[in-house]
């Protein structure tokens, strides 16, 4: 008795025959000698088979290949974090690609693998970082109120930047040593163009008479550069969120602020 899988090819065989007459035509050799025409529910059955490992094989390289880019995806964010850290921590100088890769938890060679080179890192860090903090900063300027909740928004980040002040003076230091070779900074110079430019157009969007006054460049320029003012970073008085309300008050109205003129110095505080 054939399996049931069998029958159940077999029960093809008059659509078999109608949709590919030429299957009538393929014969085999019998016990007796003679040529006949094989089931053609075996020869589906058959082709059934190799389809099936076909696909098989075909499934297990696309899990080995999806597993691969999933493993140098996780590592590859796993070396951004502990770049991230360790730059902001000791600076640019001081972090070698190796104690990124120990940080990370992988071999120097495996960073090697991600990134072509420390600056490289570098780079993936910097523009990582500051657009996701700028995407969410320009999602919220679009769903703001008022030019008041801007403002708060605004000083909140300029603040938030300013106490990362170590990731701050680990840009100026780059650009230091990038300084020497002006072909080096021309990256990172494009990805901070591009960020001020993002925040500025968001603002033209939000209050369109500020195009009239200011483009997009330099206003996203003068709203990052009291973010990150490095100085600033040192000292009590006034904070970037100060700063930057005091800026905006001329451009968009609003945006009130007093100034702690005894606040002690953040380095005498530490």
């Amino acid at each position: 008795n054939p399996p049931a899988q069998w029958m159940r090819f077999a029960r093809f065989d008059e659509s078999v025959s109608s949709a590919y007459p030429a299957s009538a035509h393929v014969t085999h050799r019998s016990s007796q000698g003679s040529e006949d025409p094989p089931p053609r529910y075996l020869m589906f059955f058959a082709y059934h088979m190799v389809s099936e490992f076909a696909m098989a094989q075909i499934m297990k390289i696309s899990r080995s290949r999806l597993s691969r880019e999933e493993s140098q995806a996780r590592t590859r964010t796993r070396l951004l974090e502990a770049a991230r850290s360790l730059f902001g921590r000791d600076g640019y100088a001081a972090t070698s690609v190796e104690r990124i890769a120990e940080h990370a938890g992988y071999s120097k060679g495996a960073a090697y693998a991600n990134f072509a080179s420390k600056q490289a890192l570098f780079l993936a860090v910097l523009k990582q970082q500051g657009q996701e903090r700028l995407d969410a900063l320009v999602a919220a300027i679009g769903k703001a109120a008022d030019a008041d909740e801007v403002c708060a928004l605004l000083a909140a980040w300029a603040d938030e930047r300013s106490s990362s002040g170590g990731w701050t003076l680990t840009i100026l230091e780059f650009a230091r040593q990038a300084g020497r070779d002006p072909v080096a900074f021309q990256l990172p110079e494009r990805v901070i163009r591009e960020h001020w430019r993002q925040l500025g157009a968001a603002l033209h969007v939000r209050f369109p008479p500020l195009a009239a006054r200011v483009d997009q460049f330099t206003l996203g320029a003068l709203l990052h550069e009291i973010a990150y003012a490095p100085i600033i970073t040192l000292i009590g008085t006034p904070t970037s969120g100060q700063l930057m309300k005091a800026a905006l008050a001329g451009l968009i109205g609003g945006c009130e602020t007093e100034v702690e003129h005894d606040r002690p110095s953040k380095r005498g505080a530490a």
